[in-house]
C-alpha cells in the first residue's frame, strides 16, 4: 500500500526508521516522479496503451522460499518475507513464548528481533555456518544477541515436528562440514549422534 518495496516491507522499522525512508521517497517525488500505490498491473503492455513509452518492471523479492524439510506446512511455520510484511502492515503473525529462526543472515536476525518485539521470551537461531562465518553482519548479530537471541552454529535442520497440524519443535543435527554444489544445493556431512530437538 505504500512505496518503498522491501525497504519498507522487509526491513523492520527499528532498523530503518520510516521517517528516513519516507524522506528519501519524498526526494524522489520532488524530482517529478508520480507514484501510485495499491494499483494492480496484470499486463504491463497495457501501460503502453495508456501513453507510456516504456515499462520497467522492478518488482523486488517479496516471495520467500520454504525449506524442503518435513513440517514446513504446519501451522505457525512462516516464511521470512511474509512474517516481516505482516508486521509492517500492522497484522503481525502470532508467535508463542519460544521461537526458532532457521538461518544466520541479516533477514534471520530481523525476524528474531521482530519475534522478541511481538513478545517471544526465548528466541533461537539455528544456522549452518560456524560462529565466525555467519552471513549476517557483525553489527546485526551483536544487536540480536543483546536482545537475548541464542545462536546455534554449525547445525542443520532435519524436521519441524508437529502434533495435530501445529508446530511443536525442531529436530536438528550438528554439521561436520558443508558446501554448496554448482546448482546451489547444499551437501552436508553430519556429526555422528548429534541430533537434538528444540521444543
Amino acid at each position: 500500500p505504500k512505496p518503498g518495496g522491501m525497504m519498507r516491507y522487509g526491513i523492520p522499522a527499528y532498523r530503518l526508521p520510516r521517517d528516513i525512508l519516507d524522506g528519501e521517497i519524498a526526494e524522489i517525488i520532488a524530482e517529478g516522479v508520480d507514484m501510485e500505490s495499491g494499483r494492480r498491473v496484470d499486463n504491463p503492455s497495457d501501460l503502453l496503451a495508456e501513453g507510456y513509452d516504456a515499462v520497467l518492471m522492478a518488482t523486488g523479492a517479496h516471495n520467500g522460499v520454504s525449506l524442503p524439510i518435513p513440517g514446513r506446512d504446519l501451522q505457525h511455520v512462516y516464511v521470512n518475507p511474509e512474517f516481516l510484511r505482516a508486521c509492517e502492515l500492522g497484522e503481525p503473525l502470532p508467535v508463542g513464548d519460544t521461537v526458532v529462526v532457521l538461518g544466520g543472515g541479516n533477514v534471520a536476525m530481523d525476524c528474531a528481533g521482530i519475534a522478541r518485539r511481538l513478545g517471544a521470551k526465548n528466541v533461537h537461531a539455528i544456522c549452518l555456518e560456524a560462529e565466525g562465518a555467519m552471513t549476517c553482519t557483525d553489527e546485526e548479530l551483536e544487536w540480536a544477541k543483546e536482545e537475548g537471541l541464542v545462536v546455534h552454529n554449525s547445525k542443520t535442520f532435519l524436521e519441524i515436528t508437529g502434533e495435530q497440524g501445529k508446530a511443536t519443535g525442531l529436530r536438528f543435527a550438528g554439521v561436520k562440514s558443508f558446501r554448496f554444489d554448482e546448482t546451489g544445493k547444499s551437501e552436508i556431512e553430519l556429526e555422528p549422534d548429534s541430533e537434538e530437538v528444540l521444543a
